[in-house]
């Protein structure tokens, strides 16, 4: 697959197979977002894998608590993991705190994972909703000390594929 397919496959996956995926395969995805670019290629990121199911139920029901403390009425999906979908990886991107530059870089190290992902026909979906985790929690996952959470991704293999939606055309200036 050539990387303009990729990125037309590339899907929200939001129900996964309850089927582990290899650590080899983790890495190789992971080794694929390190190749991103970043300012001065200070290579700003650092990644926490969760694998273990206890562990991501206890994210998600965290990640749950702090949502409706903060606002009461938001509605969640109504299924058993309604942050990471019940996928069997989540990859947490975390980034330099001090680098103004380094949400930018990690979400291209984001970007980059997921069309490895695509590649290796397994599914993923952004997930934002990282930003409500407190950090004492992802330092007890082992976040690197001054870094940040910048989005995670769950990561498994699609119970099915979404289909596309179709893309508008894009609004473009040409300045000759």
């Amino acid at each position: 697959m050539n990387v303009i397919e990729a990125i037309k496959k590339r899907r929200s996956v939001r129900e996964y197979k309850d089927k582990p995926v290899p650590e080899d395969i983790i890495s190789k995805i992971i080794k694929a977002g390190v190749w991103a670019p970043s300012a001065h290629n200070r290579q700003p990121w650092s990644f926490i894998v969760l694998t273990n199911k206890e562990k991501i139920n206890e994210l998600s029901r965290h990640i749950e608590d702090r949502i409706r403390k903060q606002n009461p009425n938001y509605k969640l999906r109504d299924v058993d993991d309604p942050i990471f979908y019940s996928a069997p990886a989540v990859i947490i991107i975390c980034g330099d705190a001090s680098n103004k530059w380094s949400t930018i870089d990690c979400s291209m190290a984001a970007e980059n994972i997921v069309l490895a992902a695509t590649e290796l026909e397994l599914g993923t979906c952004f997930i934002g909703r990282i930003k409500y985790v407190e950090q004492s929690f992802l330092e007890n996952l082992g976040m690197k000390k001054g870094h940040q959470p910048v989005i995670a991704i769950s990561l498994g293999y699609p119970k099915e594929m979404p289909t596309a939606i179709e893309r508008e055309e894009p609004c473009i200036s040409w300045v000759k």
